[in-house]
């Protein structure tokens, strides 16, 4: 409730143009029923209160003897926490291609964020409203790599077996924090990985911080 509390007074600033350091909501409290909502999964709402939708395709062609991995960090100085999963379309697509095989081994991981993989991918917006797509724009970092070779991706969150060019999406809810990143991997060598992931990112509130 206290969290609702300071994201309905940080729209209400926005939407009345207020200032200064006035907590709206309390202001306004005696007012305000019990049980009033504004406009509760609004992607436009969304972008008033500071947040934003994001993707990023990533993609890595495989090569002969080597292991593909593709993942998604969160720095740790972001200051923001990129939510998947519904609403706002917001989860992560995987689809693969494997020399001599018809379907992979695909494992998607979450651990402490490490090191950018061999190459780095910018997001892009989904919100015509956000105009620049420099680096910069999203807090986030994507990178992948066809030379895995053994590295530890984390923790095991799950494990499919995927028809090759048949695309699949995980509609589980993350919320990827700020020094935390997800991954994808398969063990098959000379596979071609294409992944999609598309979030909303936002501030991350202090009452929504790590205790």
């Amino acid at each position: 409730m206290r969290i609702q509390r300071g994201q309905y007074s940080s729209l209400l600033r926005r939407i009345m143009g207020a200032t200064g350091a006035s907590d709206v909501i309390s202001d306004l409290a005696p007012e305000l029923a019990a049980g009033f909502t504004l406009e509760d999964q609004r992607p436009e709402w969304e972008f008033l209160k500071g947040a934003k939708l994001m993707s990023m395709p990533i993609g890595v062609t495989g090569v002969a003897g080597q292991t593909a991995g593709i993942k998604i960090r969160n720095p740790a100085n972001s200051g923001v926490v990129a939510v998947f999963g519904p609403p706002f379309s917001a989860c992560i697509e995987i689809s693969c291609l494997v020399v001599g095989a018809s379907q992979a081994d695909i494992s998607l991981f979450q651990q402490p964020e490490a090191a950018n993989l061999a190459t780095s991918t910018a997001p892009i917006p989904r919100d015509s409203r956000i105009t620049s797509i420099a680096a910069g724009t999203s807090a986030l970092i994507g990178s992948q790599t066809n030379n895995l070779g053994a590295t530890n991706l984390g923790f095991l969150y799950t494990k499919i077996f995927l028809s090759i060019g048949t695309p699949y999406q995980f509609t589980h809810n993350f919320v990827l924090t700020p020094g935390n990143e997800i991954s994808l991997a398969s063990p098959t060598v000379q596979t071609s990985l294409l992944g999609g992931f598309h979030w909303l990112e936002k501030r991350l509130d202090d009452l929504e911080k790590t205790q």
